[in-house]
């Protein structure tokens, strides 16, 4: 049985986990946004699953979006579930950690990132990032009054020209889980301190294949013209103890992947690990 605080904890989180979304020929709001929460480390057992599609069976077809909570085309979204080699990824962790070098936080600074471009700044602009005890890391580059106002103006004025990049995106994914995991491990460690960075990992090799599933069910609806999915930008603001499952993938990656801008914001402390 999942604890209760672990369900609840569950349904909130795949609830905030597809982009925001209109019924066809509604208005779309100025930003979109969403809430995070956290997925626990052990998916529903069958029962729930079992459940789930009952009551989904019960609703009068057509009358709810096939991917709405309880559904039975929701519940099919926690089937076939990845499992993660934990052992990888703590090895990985302890080999990145030991390799790491504090002084390359240094020489390669923080600063804004543009259409691919790092905004540069003066040295009076050039700033001591500090991690979760409030102690030196690292620099960055905080942005001139101009650099500041070029955002501003492409956050405005920019217009996503794609709907569907999933392969793209996922191929980046794949990599960020199965060859990257342990430089998102540790920083987030060397950085925040979080202590179990693996198990977040591991809860994002499983979750993320539920929410992808959650967003083909999405896009099917959007193409099928019952849905109009929100192209705005919307802002990512980072959490630290769970940058990469809520930061990374479910606000970033699934929203990219549906042709969604990001403007991931910045941190006053904890910032190293979410840049990099």
């Amino acid at each position: 049985m999942i604890p209760n605080h672990r369900m609840a904890m569950a349904q909130r989180a795949i609830a905030s986990s597809l982009p925001s979304i209109l019924p066809r020929g509604a208005t779309a709001p100025s930003v979109s946004s969403r809430a995070s929460s956290t997925l626990p480390s052990k998916m529903f057992p069958n029962h729930i699953v079992d459940n789930a599609e009952s009551f989904g069976n019960r609703v009068k077809k057509g009358s709810v979006r096939k991917f709405n909570f309880a559904s039975s085309q929701y519940a099919s979204c926690f089937k076939d579930l990845p499992k993660p080699d934990v052992a990888k990824l703590r090895k990985d962790a302890v080999e990145y950690l030991d390799s790491f070098d504090g002084k390359s936080w240094y020489d390669d600074p923080i600063c804004s990132i543009l259409n691919g471009e790092k905004l540069l700044a003066p040295p009076s602009n050039l700033w001591i990032t500090k991690n979760s005890l409030s102690q030196p890391n690292g620099h960055q580059y905080y942005s001139t009054p101009t650099q500041v106002q070029s955002i501003l103006t492409h956050i405005q004025t920019y217009k996503s020209p794609y709907k569907d990049i999933r392969p793209q995106i996922r191929r980046i994914e794949q990599k960020f889980l199965h060859e990257y995991d342990g430089f998102l491990i540790g920083n987030q460690c060397l950085d925040f301190g979080k202590q179990d960075g693996v198990t977040e990992i591991e809860e994002s090799i499983m979750a993320n294949s539920v929410e992808r599933k959650l967003n083909d069910l999405l896009l099917d609806e959007e193409i099928a013209g019952k849905v109009v999915v929100n192209r705005q930008p919307i802002f990512v603001s980072c959490v630290s103890n769970f940058t990469n499952f809520l930061d990374l993938f479910r606000k970033t990656l699934r929203s990219l992947e549906l042709g969604i801008p990001c403007v991931v914001l910045g941190r006053s402390h904890t910032v190293q690990h979410s840049y990099r």
